[in-house]
């Protein structure tokens, strides 16, 4: 299923006088395609086929969007239709193009988190006295926010909520969520980013004894201010990435396929003189935060 798939304008950081309708089109598991047409004023196309790896940045209905790591892959001569393959989607920004992107954070999910993480902000009450008036309750108490310093700046573990739904009737849900985020004190190339993110994914991976996914992706940087086009508060900037973790991916975590829990690693802390979290290493064998 596509994660992005919507109708904008799209042009080269270097050259904004020039641009293309377009649809872009990405999922995790897929990567990310657009699809160029013609525009009448410019006889030529966004990308010659032998351009290489270039970025493309554009505006969606209401967001902007830098693209990276794009390249064509099917080319119409004279200005007709050309596709993209598009590497990475940054929404809510346009980036020129000079040099790697570059932020000073990135949070995520992991699949399998919660289970591993084995807390909970929620209280269930059943009280079945009398028989005829039987009460299910749900309370709930969020749980503070986790925060340890970290040779790069700092490591956080939030825990969030949200009501998903329901008809007011027959149905009603409450929806937790536990984002890892890393702070650095400095802009970081994307990549690095990346990595120190896949370290926690890793470590994820290695107690629930199966391969789990990183989602959800946000990232920042003071430069970039994601400003809302309808005059609502600014929203932080999406990543989306190609992130094909196979089939077992989807299989949900269970509390006996651990090998170990949140609370047997001593939770969110940092050992002196290491650069990672104990017995927390990468499937390489580097420690997680090296």
């Amino acid at each position: 299923m596509n994660e992005l798939s919507e109708f904008g304008w799209f042009w080269l950081p270097s050259d904004e006088s020039r641009r293309f309708p377009g649809t872009l089109r990405f999922s995790t598991e897929g990567g990310g395609e657009l699809t160029l047409h013609a525009n009448p004023d410019v006889p030529e196309n966004l990308l010659e086929p032998d351009s290489g790896t270039r970025r493309v940045v554009g505006m969606l209905d209401d967001d902007y969007v830098t693209l990276d790591r794009c390249f064509p892959v099917h080319t119409q001569m004279f200005g007709g239709t050309q596709r993209l393959s598009v590497g990475m989607v940054v929404k809510g920004a346009c980036f020129d193009d000079d040099g790697e992107l570059e932020f000073n954070s990135i949070s995520f999910e992991v699949d399998g988190a919660p289970e591993w993480i084995g807390r909970t902000a929620v209280e269930r009450d059943w009280r079945h006295e009398p028989a005829d008036a039987m009460q299910y309750s749900l309370t709930l108490n969020p749980i503070p926010t986790e925060t340890v310093d970290a040779p790069f700046g700092s490591v956080t573990l939030r825990y969030g909520w949200r009501t998903d739904g329901g008809d007011d009737a027959s149905q009603d849900s409450i929806h937790q969520t536990r984002r890892f985020e890393l702070q650095f004190d400095d802009l970081q190339p994307l990549d690095q980013l990346l990595r120190r993110a896949s370290a926690v994914q890793d470590l994820v991976t290695i107690a629930a004894n199966r391969q789990r996914r990183m989602h959800s992706l946000v990232v920042t940087h003071p430069g970039a201010t994601r400003e809302d086009v309808t005059g609502a508060p600014p929203k932080p900037l999406e990543l989306l990435i190609n992130n094909r973790e196979g089939a077992e991916a989807s299989v949900r975590t269970r509390s006996t396929d651990l090998l170990f829990t949140y609370e047997q690693l001593g939770g969110l802390w940092f050992p002196p003189n290491r650069g990672g979290l104990p017995y927390a290493a990468s499937r390489s064998g580097a420690a997680v935060f090296s």
